[in-house]
């Protein structure tokens, strides 16, 4: 665990400019293939086996960020909610291992960037530590639409995003690389 942040209180600017590159390339990619509107990231608080996520970042497309800046000329939405920690009953349904989906009528900022429809995906990640040695359920990435997705490509790409299939993603190779981890053993 040597030279690993914990979250909350360990990230640093230079972190959170690495989570926001690896959060770009990912909107950027599941715009391309599936229209993806807006993407967020929540991580569990280090060292602890229960569902506590942090709210780390959230990265929309021009058009959703210039709905949202309308009002709030240098608003960041990452930065806006970073820190977070309001509970969620979707995030806690993903951390515990299930692919979800947020139901219409939310207050969330995705619904205030007219984004309708969210899927929400718990992250698996390894815990390398000694003592744990087991994957864990690390947090949750979340897609947001303008409408609901009709293409089965999408489950299994956030799946390979998340941790779910062998092959690992950056995100998830960032986040058992640079954090002490947090959340449910899988």
């Amino acid at each position: 665990m040597a030279g690993k942040i914990s979250i909350p209180g360990g990230i640093e600017p230079k972190h959170l400019a690495e989570i926001r590159q690896i959060m770009e390339d990912n909107l950027t990619s599941l715009n391309d293939q599936f229209k993806v509107m807006q993407i967020d990231l929540r991580l569990n608080r280090s060292v602890t086996s229960e569902r506590l996520p942090y709210f780390i970042d959230w990265v929309g497309v021009k058009e959703t960020l210039s709905f949202l800046k309308r009002d709030e000329k240098d608003l960041d939405p990452g930065l806006f909610r970073f820190g977070d920690d309001t509970p969620s009953d979707v995030n806690k349904e993903a951390v515990d291992g299930a692919l979800t989906e947020k139901r219409p009528g939310s207050k969330a900022l995705a619904q205030k960037a007219q984004v309708t429809y969210q899927k929400f995906i718990g992250i698996i990640a390894f815990d390398s530590d000694p003592n744990v040695n087991s994957n864990r359920c690390v947090g949750t990435f979340t897609a947001g639409f303008k409408q609901k997705p009709n293409n089965n490509g999408v489950d299994k790409e956030l799946e390979r995003i998340a941790g779910w299939t062998k092959s690992t993603s950056d995100l998830v190779e960032w986040i058992q690389d640079n954090l002490i981890l947090g959340g449910p053993l899988k």
